[in-house]
């Protein structure tokens, strides 16, 4: 199992045991296990422009909605919905967890397009394959830096 997965299923069980036995929603922990799996996190900035909140690792909801603006499998809308309930899920006040939302839908829209952008260049984007061939490359990169 990827580290990194097994972290992210760690702390939704620690999030169970803090909010009495409360789970995240069961379509929050799909999305967050599926990027995860990917290996989603490795190539997410986590949330971009606001901190992570002080993670070990990039803060899953924003790993989560990273990975549907990638995958493009839901609308804009939809994602920025399921990031305000994810936060709020994993601890955040309503709100907080509203500000950020509004400030996603203000600002989050370059993003996205880029997004769409690249799936149009290129068929493979937001796919797993892409992850695959994405880690591969900037492997490669990093070992010439070093040669």
């Amino acid at each position: 199992m990827h580290s990194n997965l097994k972290l992210a299923q760690e702390w939704m069980d620690a999030i169970r045991h803090k909010t009495s036995g409360t789970s995240p929603r069961n379509y929050v922990e799909k999305v967050i296990l599926e990027a995860f799996t990917a290996g989603y996190n490795e190539l997410s900035d986590g949330c971009t422009a606001v901190s992570d909140l002080g993670w070990p690792i990039p803060y899953p909801p924003c790993v989560g909605h990273d990975w549907l603006y990638f995958t493009g499998k839901y609308s804009r809308a939809e994602a920025d919905e399921w990031l305000k309930d994810a936060q709020e899920d994993f601890g955040m006040t309503s709100i907080r967890a509203n500000l950020r939302y509004f400030g996603t839908r203000l600002f989050s829209w370059k993003a996205w397009r880029d997004h769409r952008k690249k799936k149009e260049k290129d068929p493979l984007y937001g796919t797993e394959r892409w992850i695959v061939e994405e880690r591969e490359r900037r492997r490669r990169s990093e070992n010439s830096k070093k040669s």
